[in-house]
């Protein structure tokens, strides 16, 4: 498995913590609409200053966490199968 794969396995800290009134209202309360208050997302930076904040469609926030969880406890296994 190359080094980025690798990488993958690895269950890392968050990026960023924010407290909830440090987060815009608007993202508080599309966040807080959602399903127990978790939703995957992307990310982009555009070149005009504007952050973009999408939905990642499709993927269950619990079972990419339980994903994780699996890979990363199986990560020496997974890491010599190649």
């Amino acid at each position: 498995m190359g080094e980025d794969a690798a990488k993958m396995t690895d269950v890392e800290e968050p990026l960023l913590t924010l407290e909830a009134t440090e987060a815009p209202e608007r993202l508080r309360t599309w966040l807080g609409a959602r399903s127990g208050g978790v939703a995957l997302v992307s990310l982009e930076l555009l070149e005009d200053g504007r952050l973009i904040v999408e939905t990642v469609a499709g993927l269950d926030p619990q079972f990419v966490a339980r994903l994780q969880r699996t890979l990363a406890q199986y990560e020496d296994v997974l890491r010599r199968l190649t």
